[in-house]
């Protein structure tokens, strides 16, 4: 129950790829044995389980603006996770963070149909609430899909995007130039990686996945549902094949 880019090594089943990915943000951002680590867009609560379980982080935050999964993520985590319905927007900490992870959420900061400068507005928002959060010298990780080159790209890449655009519901994707803009002289940018491959291989999972368990699927959600989102894994695995979307894993430093 992790929708977000895995990280994987030859050999990994996709649990195997989802615990590598948490496992590196937490590498990242210093966060082993932290006192107090917010995870921001915590989803059904896999990170903060591992934050606390795993790597003895005393303290860990996830903020969720889904009463369905705050409920979920509450029901499973552990005595030293707390959960919060709550926005980025409007998160007021009683103390600062140790580390910052920000995994798969940063797509929905910005709202729709923005110009290129109220984008970065919106982003420089979220890298300045991040800072004020942050211990100095906390650290911050982001992983979030972002847009290559689609407007350059061929036909085929032109369509996929817009496939993939139409089910991902409130998401405004960043080119990497507006995340740097927005975060500059807030915060330092001291690794960076683009695994776009590693993207199309869990779409690649997930669209192997939901056809093996397709008859189980249109009974939850119905036929033209499951049709649609085959056809938006397909597109996503190209796009993230042909690099017209990137995914980003970027460590940023207070």
């Amino acid at each position: 129950m992790t929708y977000s880019c895995a990280l994987w090594a030859d050999g990994d089943s996709l649990q195997q790829a989802q615990l590598r990915k948490i496992d590196h943000h937490v590498a990242q951002a210093a966060a082993g044995s932290a006192g107090r680590v917010l995870d921001l867009g915590c989803g059904w609560g896999g990170t903060l389980r591992r934050l606390t379980g795993t790597h003895g982080v005393r303290h860990a935050v996830g903020l969720t603006r889904s009463p369905q999964q705050a409920a979920l993520a509450r029901a499973r985590a552990g005595p030293r996770c707390e959960v919060r319905l709550e926005d980025w927007t409007a998160h007021r900490p009683d103390a600062p963070y140790d580390a910052i992870l920000c995994i798969g959420a940063f797509e929905h900061v910005a709202g729709l149909r923005l110009s290129r400068d109220e984008k970065v507005a919106g982003y420089r928002a979220f890298f300045s609430r991040c800072r004020s959060w942050l211990r100095p010298g906390g650290l911050l990780t982001l992983q979030t899909i972002a847009l290559g080159y689609p407007a350059d790209g061929p036909d085929e890449a032109r369509d996929a995007l817009r496939m993939a655009l139409t089910l991902l519901p409130g998401s405004q994707l960043p080119t990497l130039a507006e995340i740097h803009e927005a975060a500059a002289d807030l915060l330092t940018c001291v690794r960076m990686r683009n695994d776009h491959d590693d993207y199309a291989r869990t779409c690649q999972c997930w669209l192997q996945r939901l056809l093996a368990a397709r008859d189980r699927a249109v009974a939850l959600a119905g036929d033209a549902t499951v049709t649609e989102y085959e056809q938006y894994l397909r597109a996503s695995v190209r796009l993230f094949e042909l690099g017209c979307m990137s995914l980003l894993r970027l460590t940023f430093r207070r």
